[in-house]
């Protein structure tokens, strides 16, 4: 361990001596040390748990002529991770400045109150929970902080089944790492894996830990829209297929085209997905795709394009999770362009911090014939200002399933929606069927706020119907 910087040296002697307690009787919060080796930790945030540092990982936006990159207002993330049950006094210093003088700790629904001094904020984090801390008016660089309750570990997987990778830097590339049944791949706090990690068939398989798996390393090949899907199935730096699947801590950042794709194949046998977040800058590179026969919560995805994306699927339960939009893409996507119908899909307990693209917060873009049904979307927080709420048409696309005719979208559901601000009105909401034989029908909108104001009416959103619409009601 001589090669560890001092500061990592005595974080991975925290993670050792905590690790070691019962995860019932934590007393301290177990931060993360950091890969080592000079690895180079952020150049505008230093972070400290309950007094202890936490290594602060950066990532910076690449330097392309992709049109969308040049407009995304961030130029780089931050984040750490740590462990706690109770609630942890944080502190976020500024690099490089004397004094800030206004910060935004976000999710604004958890209510947390921040003090400043001199270049530091300060504030108590619920355990558990995923936080951002921006500077109010400049987003060139931000911060996110991963909560965990426990330290993910393998459960029922036997010790020789068991691949770890522990704090440091491992290259995995060309090949993926291909996980088997009744595997368990475990990423250590500081674990830096610059691969992928594929599985399909899979049954009793688990991805945990703290650690990060990357692809900052991996050069775009330049694939157009509804191209390449073979290689972008191939880029995924997460790609499972199987039941029982499990997957709790790791953050999954930088993917070249589609970051993760966790697939399920038993309804009575679902994965389960918790405590992960993706991190990824270009157009494809959406967060969470698919998820059939899955329950996912405790989430985070800041991504440049659907943070969420429910096509071809169903089953799945995606709840208490964070969506940090930027613009292309859809925060909550049901779908592009499905060719099988849907069973129920629930979005619960969702807080969207930001989105400027002008897709609707809630999208369905359905060119394929499948029907989109049983759907609901509740408990979801809108803080800043975004272009529209929802989007919902039966229309062909660029990349609809060729020589296939429209299908059906029924039965959605939005309750409890708040936004913090009205929506931008150059734009309207829509739903829009395709004809008189492919409708949209039995749409509810209940209990929606938007700026403060109770909607009663379409006006008030504004909402536009087409007249292939049915049953479209506010309450």
């Amino acid at each position: 361990m001589e090669n560890l910087s001092k500061t990592a040296l005595i974080c991975t002697l925290i993670v050792i001596l905590h690790t070691s307690c019962s995860q019932s009787h934590l007393t301290e919060a177990i931060v993360d040390p950091g890969p080592g080796n000079d690895f180079p930790s952020s150049e505008h945030f230093s972070v400290t748990i309950d007094g202890i540092p936490s290594f602060a990982y950066q990532n910076f936006k690449r330097d392309t002529e992709e049109k969308y990159l040049a407009r995304i207002a961030m130029d780089s993330v931050s984040w750490t991770s740590f462990v706690s049950e109770k609630p942890a006094t944080v502190e976020v210093a500024f690099l490089g400045r004397d004094k800030i003088e206004n910060v935004v700790v976000r999710p604004k629904s958890l209510g947390i109150e921040s003090r400043i001094e001199g270049n530091t904020v300060r504030f108590e984090m619920p355990p558990g929970r995923k936080v951002t801390i921006e500077e109010e008016g400049n987003l060139k660089h931000v911060c996110f902080l991963f909560g965990h309750l426990e330290e993910p570990q393998p459960e029922g997987i036997s010790s020789e089944n068991i691949i770890t990778f522990e704090a440091g830097v491992h290259r995995l590339d060309p090949d993926p790492l291909v996980l088997q049944s009744n595997q368990a791949v475990v990423l250590k706090p500081g674990a830096w894996i610059e691969g992928r990690i594929h599985g399909k068939d899979l049954e009793n398989a688990q991805v945990v830990g703290r650690g990060t798996i990357s692809a900052s390393h991996v050069s775009r090949t330049g694939l157009q829209f509804g191209q390449g899907y073979e290689e972008k199935r191939r880029s995924r730096l997460l790609n499972l297929a199987g039941s029982d699947l499990r997957v709790q801590g790791p953050v999954i950042v930088d993917a070249t085209y589609w970051s993760t794709h966790v697939e399920g194949t038993d309804p009575e046998k679902p994965n389960h997905i918790s405590h992960t977040s993706v991190l990824g800058w270009y157009v494809n590179s959406d967060g969470f795709q698919n998820m059939t026969h899955t329950r996912a919560s405790d989430l985070f995805t800041c991504v440049n394009d659907d943070s969420f994306i429910l096509n071809n699927i169903g089953d799945c339960v995606v709840e208490r999770s964070v969506v940090w939009g930027q613009l292309a893409g859809a925060p909550l996507r049901l779908g592009w362009n499905g060719t099988i119908d849907l069973q129920p899909i629930v979005y619960r307990d969702i807080d969207i911090l930001h989105f400027d693209g002008r897709a609707g917060v809630i999208s369905l873009k359905h060119g394929g014939p499948s029907h989109v049904k049983d759907i609901t979307i509740e408990d979801i927080r809108i803080e800043e200002p975004t272009q529209r709420l929802i989007e919902l048409e039966i229309k062909k696309h660029l990349w609809s399933p060729k020589n296939t005719g429209f299908g059906h979208v029924s039965n959605i559901t939005l309750r409890n929606i708040t936004a913090d601000h009205p929506f931008i009105n150059d734009i309207s909401s829509h739903i829009h069927g395709a004809n008189a034989d492919h409708l949209i029908k039995d749409v509810i909108l209940e209990n929606i706020r938007i700026g403060g104001k109770q909607i009663e009416d379409f006006v008030d959103i504004p909402l536009e119907l087409n007249e292939f619409t049915e049953n479209i009601v506010i309450r």
